[in-house]
């Protein structure tokens, strides 16, 4: 059995947040079609929050599913799973 080295944990902790952002960032075009973005903030910039996905979930009507709103992860999987 081969020992993880603390280099090999990093590389793998940031892949799973580099997946994390490449699913936050496949939300964007759908961000700012529904006009989710602050007004004056420039949406191609500014860092997406969970109040951005809950506007999201709102104009695509999934709000009242139970628990969508628990976690930034679980928003935005279930919001790329309902597209």
């Amino acid at each position: 059995m081969l020992m993880r080295t603390h280099a090999a944990e990093a590389v793998k902790e940031n892949l799973v947040e580099l997946r994390r952002r490449a699913e936050l960032e496949s939300l964007r075009p759908f961000l700012i079609d529904s006009g989710c973005f602050v007004p004056g903030a420039n949406p191609k910039t500014t860092p997406i929050t969970m109040e951005e996905l809950k506007k999201l979930a709102r104009a695509w009507k999934l709000h009242g599913r139970c628990s969508i709103f628990l976690h930034v992860d679980t928003c935005c999987r279930r919001l790329l799973y309902s597209m």
